[in-house]
């Protein structure tokens, strides 16, 4: 028997979404994979800086792109993470994924190449095909030049440093 076990795993995202997920206090399973013929889940990493398949596209004059580092998108429009103790091992890994939602070995490997190639990897991707209430969660950060907690003063910080994203003091 394994005493003690636990792992921390985090559902990354940018600011509005994660506003969004507290104010419905869900995180929601995505529509991505559905769009792709896939099933649709909410995604994890073990990862405890920020995941770089989770860093977001955003179209600038010459097209779309993805931001480079956490820092860059934060820049611009914020990152927050949710952690989640998974100690009772309920998410599934990424080979657990492929599995049962009968991935074809070919575009899973596309996926893994082209996620390795900006630094993720994909033994640290985690899923639940349910949405999850913020509530089990075991936090809710932000990032400022570092991961603090979600809180009024955190978030103002945020959005100061985040220039795509205004803050109203109201």
């Amino acid at each position: 028997m394994f005493v003690g076990l636990s792992m921390l795993v985090y559902h990354y995202t940018h600011l509005i979404a994660g506003g969004t997920i507290i104010q419905d206090g869900y995180l929601k399973v995505s529509d991505w994979e559905r769009k792709q013929g896939l099933k649709s889940s909410l995604w994890f990493s073990k990862h405890d800086i920020y995941e770089p398949s989770a860093l977001k596209q955003y179209q600038d004059e010459n097209g779309v792109k993805i931001f480079k580092t956490i820092k860059e998108q934060a820049n611009m429009v914020g990152c927050v993470r949710f952690g989640f103790d998974d100690s009772d091992f309920n998410l599934h890994s990424w080979k657990e994924y492929g599995v049962l939602v009968n991935l074809d070995r070919q575009k899973r490997r596309a996926m893994e190449k082209t996620h390795k190639k900006h630094g993720a990897n994909p033994s640290d991707w985690f899923c639940s095909f349910n949405d999850m209430k913020v509530e089990d969660m075991s936090s809710v950060e932000i990032w400022t030049n570092k991961w603090v907690e979600w809180t009024e003063e955190n978030l103002k910080t945020a959005m100061q440093n985040a220039s795509e994203i205004t803050y109203d003091e109201e």
